[in-house]
């Protein structure tokens, strides 16, 4: 007879990546990228005026609207991470990349920052 076994831990962690993986498929936006684990990536710019380096983002740069969005709720402007990675360094902004979890609360799990443009510690 041949026994197979899978210890809790382990079967614990797959079903949480494979439940992360299907989460983000459903909910992802054209501008987030899912990566392997199941988290989202994606590119966020704070800055003071947010509306208007977003139609500077728009004309300027000619990022399309669907590899874009204006999230009010947290001041920010959320892009594509591979359009943030190109133009980081011609906009007057604190500009990063952000993995989260593709949960209600969007859980930070790690941020990387492309070019800091202020006096914040």
């Amino acid at each position: 007879m041949t026994v197979h076994y899978c210890s809790v831990s382990f079967k614990n962690g797959v079903q949480m990546r494979n439940r992360l993986r299907n989460r983000a498929e459903n909910i992802t936006k054209p501008y987030e990228f899912i990566t392997d684990d199941g988290t989202l990536l994606k590119g966020i710019i704070y800055c003071d005026e947010p509306e208007e380096v977003l139609r500077r983002l728009k004309e300027d740069f000619e990022v399309p609207d669907e590899l874009i969005h204006l999230d009010a709720e947290r001041s920010r402007i959320e892009i594509a991470p591979w359009v943030i990675e190109e133009i980081h360094g011609e906009l007057p902004c604190d500009s990063y990349i952000v993995e989260e979890y593709p949960t209600y609360d969007r859980l930070e799990v790690e941020r990387i920052p492309l070019d800091y443009r202020g006096d914040k510690e």
